[in-house]
This record gives structure tokens, sequence and C-alpha cells, in this order.
């Protein structure tokens, strides 16, 4: 996996599901009425040592073929961003 950008002292190890193969079927997505039972797609960060006491700026961005996540004019195209806070 990638780590760009930013501090990661306060993370520590962290685990991605899926590990590193994501389902295709859910890529391209047509719209409601081609696929009609469509479901989105579930993954999953875990961070089992992040430091207590901190609050980390994360941001998840989707890498394929045809995937565009570098637009200028969205720079949240493709990707998902959150802060976690993590108390005592």
């Amino acid at each position: 996996m990638l780590f760009q950008k930013g501090s990661t002292e306060g993370l520590g190890e962290v685990h991605f599901f899926p590990e590193n193969i994501f389902n295709l079927r859910y890529y391209p997505y047509y719209g409601k009425l081609r696929h009609v039972n469509y479901s989105s797609p579930l993954v999953a960060v875990r961070f089992p040592s992040v430091q207590y006491d901190t609050q980390l700026h994360v941001q998840c961005k989707l890498n394929g073929k045809g995937i565009i996540n570098d637009s200028p004019t969205d720079r949240f195209l493709g990707s998902v961003s959150f802060t976690l806070v993590v108390g005592a």
C-alpha cells in the first residue's frame, strides 16, 4: 500500500481490507438503470497501534486503470478523507 504526504509517526501499523485485491465487479458503475441491484463496495482500514491522544488526517485514494483521482477542479474525486481522533 502507498503512504504519501504528511507524518505517519502517530499512525503505526495499518491493515487494509480487502488486502491487495479489489473486486472489479463494482467498476465501472453505469447507474441505477443498468445496475439495478448494485451495492457499494465495502473497504476498511484498521489502525491497531495508533498513538493515543492524537488527531490524524487520513485520505484514501482509489488507484487503477481508468480511475481519475487527480482532477484539478475536484481534489476529492476518487478519494475519501477523514480525521481520526483518538482519545486516551
